[in-house]
């Protein structure tokens, strides 16, 4: 209708007189679109001349319609419905997201046995594994070994100058004696926590220091230390360290393969193998050292991580490297306590090593997995080892099963590399033993410090 003049003509007329309805209103606003101005302007003075209030020639002196009232009424609609259309669709947005989180936390939580490779029962994927079935071995001289499991608590055993409690199912508490005749720890004393594949155990230590290990992993303990206000552990495989209280012992030395790990108060994640040690900072702050202190790099921001490697060079030297990344996942380096172990995008070897400890096979060398290989999947505490090496496959690789061992290196392959391991084994001499001074902690570090390109990292390497 409004592509026709006389239709217009009519429209004009009504607005002049003030006849017009609301939708002709809006059909001559929406002329002010189709036709040029001059065409308009025509138009009203023919409406006019026709209703005899002015004379052509004169048609439009002293008089102009309000068609800036018209346009500016007609582009405050057009923003008004198209506000209405983006709430609406910004509210259809939400209430879609709304949607997507329910049905996912439904899924992933009311039923995790429908994404997840085993069977978690009723447990949600959030959870950590039940401390019921946590249980752990203790060690002390050369092969005195006993072993505990969570269905009990109170006194568990007296050795040296500890006393070792069960203070709940699952939780250890090693508490000093100080009654009893120090023991020379030197010659290697010193108590043992081991955990077996497929089972975990929380270690509580005097100062507020706990220790969450991982299956297939170790803790020891001198039985006495130098420095009363320092406590000194080492630590192989997987754990979660916390360090609370401000009292006795005031600082933490944790040693692994191949560095030190020195906090006054913080929380970390720590993975270490012979070689190769990672430690990733939860909260507080924490200090990570290469053997003998020869570089050093300061973490005091949540997801920092440091990694320490070791290299052998010629004459059967060593050589220590220590690389950093900021913002890490720090959830990716806490899967390991959870009942369901989520991973996205994470690293394929990574998720091998993992599962090595909990499973307790062994790996050939990880170093035959390639190192772009990621994997994303569910995986629940209680899946069956065919189960997991079903998940690696499905990654993109091939594994070749021998035994209690598997391999992704080629047969025909010989690979001189170290392979990993998943529990704890007896340290050789250069790793033996508790550095007792600060003398061997601290040197002032003398590395030059390489970026990497786009700056995440930074490396130090021992000479």
């Amino acid at each position: 209708m409004i592509h026709q003049a006389g239709y217009v003509k009519q429209l004009i007329k009504k607005y002049i007189e003030g006849s017009i309805t609301g939708v002709e209103l809006e059909r001559l606003k929406a002329c002010w679109k189709i036709y040029e101005e001059d065409e308009l302007l025509g138009m009203t003075a023919e409406v006019l001349y026709a209703a005899g209030k002015q004379a052509p020639y004169d048609a439009l002196e002293g008089w102009e319609p309000d068609f800036a009232r018209i346009i500016n009424n007609a582009q405050s609609m057009q923003h008004k419905k198209k506000m209405l259309v983006y709430g609406k669709l910004a509210g259809a947005a939400c209430l879609l997201l709304l949607l997507v989180m329910a049905v996912n936390h439904f899924i992933t939580e009311k039923w995790p046995g429908r994404n997840t490779t085993g069977v978690c029962a009723e447990i949600p994927s959030r959870s950590e594994i039940p401390r019921s079935e946590f249980g752990c071995a203790i060690r002390w001289g050369n092969t005195s070994v006993i072993t505990v499991d969570s269905g009990t608590t109170g006194l568990v055993m007296r050795t040296g100058n500890f006393g070792i409690r069960q203070e709940a199912p699952g939780v250890l508490a090693l508490t000093r004696l100080m009654a009893i005749i120090p023991v020379d720890t030197t010659r290697g004393q010193f108590v043992e926590v081991l955990t077996a594949p497929r089972r975990q155990y929380i270690v509580k230590l005097q100062g507020g220091i706990v220790i969450h290990l991982d299956a297939g992993s170790s803790m020891r303990l001198p039985f006495i230390s130098t420095d009363q206000d320092t406590c000194y552990v080492q630590i192989s495989g997987g754990a979660y360290i916390e360090m609370h209280d401000k009292g006795k012992p005031g600082r933490l030395i944790v040693e692994t393969s191949n560095s030190q790990l020195q906090t006054v108060g913080g929380n970390f994640a720590l993975f270490a193998l012979p070689g190769y040690t990672k430690a990733t900072l939860i909260s507080g702050n924490l200090v990570t050292f290469t053997r003998q202190g020869i570089h050093k790099k300061d973490m005091d921001c949540t997801g920092n991580q440091a990694v320490v490697k070791s290299y052998n060079k010629a004459n059967d030297a060593i050589a220590d490297s220590i690389f950093f990344k900021r913002n890490s996942n720090v959830e990716e380096a806490l899967v390991w306590t959870k009942a369901t172990r989520n991973y996205r995008n994470v690293s394929l070897r990574q998720f091998v090593a993992d599962m090595s400890r909990w499973c307790g096979f062994t790996v050939e060398n990880l170093n035959c997995i390639p190192g772009h290989l990621r994997i994303n999947t569910s995986i629940c505490y209680q899946a069956s080892r065919q189960q997991v090496y079903s998940e690696i496959r499905k990654a993109g690789i091939t594994v070749h099963e021998k035994g209690n061992m598997i391999s992704f290196c080629s047969p025909a392959k010989k690979n001189r590399s170290p392979s990993s391991q998943t529990a704890f084994r007896k340290r050789g001499k250069q790793s033996s033993g508790f550095l007792r001074t600060n003398e061997h902690l601290c040197p002032p570090a003398k590395a030059i410090i390489h970026s990497s390109t786009g700056g995440c990292f930074t490396h130090q390497q021992k000479n």
